[in-house]
């Protein structure tokens, strides 16, 4: 989590984020 957020990018990025932390499991794992 990102403790400094602005309510028009927080949503966004947090997909963005855990889409790429999906595409480094794959990787990783």
């Amino acid at each position: 989590g990102i403790k400094k957020v602005d309510p028009t990018t927080s949503y966004p990025v947090s997909i963005l984020f855990s889409k790429f932390l999906l595409a480094l499991k794959r990787v990783l794992y």
